[in-house]
């Protein structure tokens, strides 16, 4: 019985070789290279639309090209940011932002609208009064200036403002306060800069393309980090806070 037994399965093993030896010998068809060809188009495709789904609603990338925010972002490294982070909630003061630098071609709606992204900390929120009186950041007439950790060095003892931040509009300041152009800069050097000298200095809520979220690739070497947020957990110079 058990000769038997191994002469069926002997037998059934036969064909499944035959099967396999006859499929390793088969040769490539043009219509099976074509068809390979055509999966690896499709896969490639859909890999690219996919990536430019991702960057344009969900992450944005960019590079840091000046020290302006140092420690915290060194010039070449990498930042990626999250564009859903204000969905559902406003920009805070702390918060390191993506954003359009409103004197760029886009901003002033100029020919080619070659777009110009920066990368700041607000300091500013809407309807504040932001003055900098010998390097220190008071709000709303505070009796105690912003607290500022994420300073790369103690600020030069130069003032600034009173700034009135309009609207749905916020101020901008870099880290690195004694090496930044920033909203203290961007004044309006054109022809109704006596009558309105803050026209760019502000960036409005919709020109803010995304929360800084994390950094990688410093000097050639990966390696990740923080995007430096700061958070203001009880904001004593917030305009509804009454200061005794």
């Amino acid at each position: 019985m058990e000769n038997e037994d191994n002469k069926l399965e002997a037998a059934a093993e036969k064909p499944e070789k035959k099967k396999k030896e006859k499929k390793a010998k088969e040769p490539l068809t043009k219509e099976k290279i074509i068809k390979e060809a055509l999966s690896w188009v499709i896969i490639l495709i859909m890999a690219f639309i996919l990536a430019q789904i991702i960057t344009t609603f969900l992450i944005m990338k960019a590079e840091i090209i000046s020290g302006s925010m140092m420690n915290g972002l060194i010039k070449d490294d990498h930042m990626v940011g999250n564009r859903l982070s204000y969905v559902f909630g406003d920009p805070k003061r702390g918060d390191v932002v993506f954003f359009e630098y409103p004197k760029s071609d886009l901003s002033l709606g100029k020919a080619g609208e070659i777009s110009t992204v920066y990368v700041k900390r607000i300091i500013g929120l809407p309807g504040e009064k932001v003055e900098i009186i010998d390097g220190e950041v008071y709000i709303n007439d505070a009796p105690v200036p912003l607290d500022e950790p994420y300073l790369a060095e103690p600020p030069e003892k130069k003032s600034f403002g009173p700034y009135y931040v309009p609207d749905d509009c916020y101020l901008m300041l870099g880290d690195n306060r004694n090496y930044s152009l920033d909203s203290r800069y961007w004044n309006n050097g054109g022809k109704d800069k006596a009558t309105n000298p803050d026209k760019y200095r502000f960036v409005r809520r919709d020109a803010i393309y995304a929360r800084a979220s994390f950094r990688y690739i410093r000097e050639g070497s990966i390696s990740f980090g923080s995007a430096g947020h700061y958070e203001y957990k009880y904001d004593a110079y917030s305009k509804d806070m009454v200061l005794e």
